[in-house]
Formats: structure tokens, sequence, C-alpha cells
């Protein structure tokens, strides 16, 4: 899982100011939307709708399952 630490500013301080403000908002967007929920209540959500979201999914899947396989 990721988060933000105290050096989190100072990095994105370095970043393209545009793809700061673009990360801000969907950091912020995520929060909004799923910010309240549990680790069970979004594990369910994401269950219930990968398979509506693309094959861009999948293929990372597949990827993430040959890191483990391999660890």
């Amino acid at each position: 899982m990721y988060a933000a630490t105290e050096y989190t500013g100072a990095f994105l301080d370095t970043l393209n100011a545009k793809y700061v403000n673009d990360l801000k908002e969907r950091a912020s967007w995520l929060i909004d939307r799923f910010g309240k929920m549990s680790d069970l209540e979004l594990d369910r959500y994401i269950r219930s709708n990968i398979g509506k979201w693309g094959a861009e999914f999948e293929s990372e899947s597949v990827l993430w399952l040959n890191e483990v396989v391999y660890e």
C-alpha cells in the first residue's frame, strides 16, 4: 500500500506542475469516492467491477502473478 510521508510534499514540488495538479485532482477524487469504504468494501467493489474496466487490468494482473511466482 502507498501512503504519503513527511517527504511527499517536497518530492511532489520537484515534479512538473501540471502533473502534480492532475495527480492531486485524481487523489482527491479517489478520497471522495472511496475514502469511507473499508478494505473489505473496497475489495468487493473492485472484484465486482474489474471486468468492466478493460484489458489493461488483466495484463497487469498477469504481470503481478508472475512477480509473485518469482519472489
